[in-house]
């Protein structure tokens, strides 16, 4: 019996050095080994980092060949099945490109742009016809409140790929608020004069 093989030596305590971002359901991990080293067909176990919800996973790797205290072994691992859950982490999906990102957020400012105006002739026509009591100042609302919904509600992720949508929200929302307080105040006005 080899005297090197019979004797086993306590569990090294290995070092994460980086991670590297994945391919899909892939992740890289460049790992140190520690004092004594490993030996060929002995195993390092360690765990992967935690980061941005992902759990830890405790792996291990059985080592081919020698390796040297000091010595960085990189290992590949797979990520968690995350499906159903919203993890911004490296086992992310990747992120959609920039030409793509540039489309939607100016689509979507298309839109909330054209459901402000649409409130806002709504709610003018609401003060020429009927005030306050007309079916048209509830949608001049409505459409002023589902512009800002429209970019508020989406995820935090959604919201910071998408600069130019929050102006026509935030400005439907303020209009709301400013429309909503003069027309009441024009409302209780014209009752007490």
């Amino acid at each position: 019996v080899d005297a090197k093989r019979a004797f086993t030596p306590p569990a090294p305590q290995p070092t994460i050095l980086a991670v590297t971002p994945p391919s899909h359901t892939w992740s890289e991990l460049k790992v140190l080994v520690p004092q004594p080293g490993l030996y060929a067909g002995q195993e390092i176990a360690f765990d992967t980092p935690t980061k941005g919800g992902v759990p830890t996973q405790n792996m291990s790797v059985r080592v081919q060949d020698p390796v040297a205290p000091g010595s960085i072994i990189t290992v590949r691992y797979p990520c968690p099945d995350l499906s159903g859950f919203e993890v911004a982490s490296e086992c992310s999906p990747p992120m959609p490109s920039v030409s793509e990102t540039l489309e939607e957020d100016r689509q979507a400012m298309k839109i909330a742009w054209c459901i402000y105006a649409a409130g806002a002739l709504a709610g003018v026509a609401a003060l020429i016809f009927g005030g306050i009591q007309d079916p048209l100042f509830i949608a001049a609302l409505v459409l002023w409140l589902a512009a800002w919904a429209s970019y508020i509600c989406q995820p935090k992720s959604v919201r910071a790929r998408r600069p130019r949508q929050r102006t026509p929200a935030y400005t439907s929302i303020v209009t709301m608020i400013v429309y909503v307080w003069g027309t009441s105040g024009l409302w209780l006005w014209m009752i007490h004069s």
